[in-house]
């Protein structure tokens, strides 16, 4: 089973991008992600930017779906939104799955508001954590994966998100054949010594990206970092790169 992590940039307003160039970097993922097929992907700032006032609403997550779907890959999607600016500007957090591989439907996907959050500029800066069941259609144990995205600006909020994440770990994940993988945008490059605590492992990390692990033996699971920016003649997708992780079914 492979699972594909990645902060996939919003429509970037502040940036004032420009919707042919959010677009492009949308179709670019979307090729990518094709060749890849990657069996689940947990996307950080998944957005809908209805601001830019186009008849689809651009709904990124559906779009890279139905991007997908013409490529003739059967991708299922969800998204959960994190924040927003009125009804313009969603962010928040997804999941794609190939049908075709993996055993899991909305039923199997759990989200959460993180408790920790603030108000900057009147809006309501808000983070969360998502979690899914899946299993691998060809066998295997299940797998339950989880997503999130951390603040970036306030270190204490920051802290406080992390804290109130691994408790929830730590609840969820104490049978002892519990398996698990857990990443994203954590925001911190020191990230690692507080989920290796509670007894999971670093699998991938790239600055402040981060994947860990919880019952999979080492010579089971891999990870590599997929560049999604800086790379000469390629246009970059994200500010982040993405992380890769392939498990061996047992």
């Amino acid at each position: 089973m492979t699972y594909f992590s990645a902060n996939i940039l919003y429509c970037d307003l502040q940036a004032s991008e420009k919707r042919d160039d959010y677009v492009k970097r949308r179709e670019a993922l979307i090729a990518l992600l094709a060749e890849m097929k990657p069996d689940i992907v947990g996307i950080q700032e998944a957005s809908v930017c209805k601001i830019y006032g186009h008849a689809s609403g651009d709904d990124t997550i559906k779009e890279i779906a139905l991007g997908l779907k013409k490529r003739g890959l059967n991708y299922g999607a969800s998204f959960w939104e994190s924040e927003r600016v009125g009804a313009l500007w969603i962010e928040g957090l997804a999941f794609l799955w190939n049908r075709e591989t993996v055993a899991l439907d909305k039923a199997h996907i759990k989200c959460w508001h993180l408790e920790t959050s603030y108000r900057r500029s009147g809006a309501l800066i808000q983070k969360s954590l998502c979690r899914a069941d899946a299993a691998a259609k060809d066998g295997g144990a299940l797998l339950r994966v989880y997503n999130t995205h951390y603040e970036a600006y306030k270190n204490d909020v920051r802290i406080e998100q992390s804290l109130e994440v691994a408790s929830i770990l730590r609840e969820e994940l104490a049978a002892p054949d519990a398996r698990a993988l857990f990443g994203g945008d954590l925001n911190s490059r020191d990230m690692s010594a507080t989920y290796e605590a509670e007894g999971l492992k670093t699998v991938g990390a790239d600055r402040v990206d981060y994947v860990f692990s919880l019952g999979i033996p080492d010579e089971d699971i891999a990870a590599e970092v997929i560049p999604l920016h800086s790379t000469p003649g390629k246009l970059d997708i994200s500010d982040h790169n993405g992380i890769l992780v392939t498990i061996r079914n047992r």
